[in-house]
């Protein structure tokens, strides 16, 4: 009997319930706060031996998703603006086998709670605009985020990823005609996140 431990993989329907609050810091700033729980039903996992030939799936588990998403979004003056934000997250999964389906005598009948594979406890965001002389922008945005459960080994997580982009706009007038051409870079620290792994090896960036 194998001792890996899974987690569910799909859903067929969610009900989430959401409420915020935003408060205005002077005539430039604003901070909101968005609290959210999301009931999952219909989780898609293995669980059930069936004869010799290994097992089959069941979609007759629940979980949910729980999370606080905070943000901050202003302007630095006439020409400059920002957001930065910061959600903190669980995701848990109750599955109806904590083994794989084996004719050996997996576990099927004990209730067990794990991350769901989507279950990213820490992520940040800040996104910088700027508007510059002689019709030229620049945005800049950065995201950051806590790694993923890996698969078959709920008590571990993969490392942060950190990813930063950025676009170059110029607008003009030609002919009667808006004319914008646009510049974009992305993964511009050239850095290899782990999106992807599993406890028995093998990993995808």
């Amino acid at each position: 009997m194998s001792d890996r431990r899974e987690a569910a993989f799909a859903f067929e329907r969610a009900t989430e319930y959401e409420a915020g609050v935003d408060y205005l810091i002077g005539n430039d700033f604003v901070l909101r706060a968005t609290g959210y729980l999301k009931d999952l039903s219909g989780i898609t996992t293995s669980g059930i031996a069936v004869g010799a030939q290994g097992g089959t799936f069941t979609n007759l588990d629940f979980g949910r998703v729980q999370g606080l998403e905070v943000r901050l979004e202003g302007r630095l003056d006439a020409r400059r603006r920002f957001e930065l934000g910061y959600v903190l997250q669980e995701a848990v999964g109750v599955v109806s086998s904590a083994f794989d389906s084996t004719p050996a005598g997996g576990d099927t009948t004990t209730r067990h709670e794990l991350p769901l594979q989507f279950d990213r406890r820490h992520s940040i965001d800040l996104n910088l605009y700027w508007q510059l002389p002689a019709g030229f922008r620049i945005a800049l945005g950065g995201t950051a985020g806590s790694g993923y459960p890996v698969p078959g080994a709920a008590e571990r997580r993969l490392p942060w990823s950190v990813a930063l982009a950025g676009r170059l706009v110029r607008e003009w007038q030609w002919a009667g005609r808006r004319v914008r051409v646009m510049v974009e870079g992305r993964k511009l620290l050239n850095r290899d996140n782990l999106e992807e792994a599993r406890a028995g090896g093998g990993a995808r960036p």
